[in-house]
């Protein structure tokens, strides 16, 4: 379920962290897309290395897929 505009449970994290994909609608960019992720408490992610710094062996994200919030 997604209770804020754009944050999804993302299965493959543990219970209450949301992924929330943003896409870009200006600049040279427009259209790409921004991948975060919210931890329960709220704190916000913006890349993989961040995150597995966060969760240390709690989740093993070797095969975790930032872009797609799943595991390969």
């Amino acid at each position: 379920g997604s209770d804020k505009q754009g944050r999804t449970d993302c299965p493959a994290l543990p219970p209450g962290w949301k992924k929330e994909e943003v896409i870009r609608k200006s600049g040279l960019s427009a259209g790409k897309s921004d991948v975060y992720y919210f931890s329960p408490s709220g704190k916000k992610f913006r890349s993989k290395p961040q995150l597995a710094r966060y969760l240390g062996n709690a989740v093993d994200l070797s095969c975790f897929d930032f872009r797609t919030g799943k595991m390969m």
